[in-house]
């Protein structure tokens, strides 16, 4: 059987540990190790504050990420 190396799982504090707990139930050693904090914006500029306002006329909205959705 080949050699499993270990995983470095680098989501935020409170965002890997049910991803490391299923990857070390499966026989891969892995580790927390979060390496950004997310956090929302303090100011807006204007242009960001009319684009959220009228985020209802679009059609589709794209997110990169849960936490993009929970600070969007």
């Amino acid at each position: 059987m080949p050699h499993k190396g270990a995983i470095l799982v680098t989501r935020p504090v409170g965002q890997a540990g049910e991803l490391v707990a299923l990857l070390n139930d499966r026989g891969y050693p892995a580790y927390e190790q979060p390496l950004l904090e997310p956090e929302g914006l303090l100011a807006l500029s204007p242009d960001a504050k009319h684009y959220l306002a009228t985020l209802d006329l679009y059609q589709h909205i794209i997110f990169v990420s849960g936490n993009a959705v929970d600070f969007g």
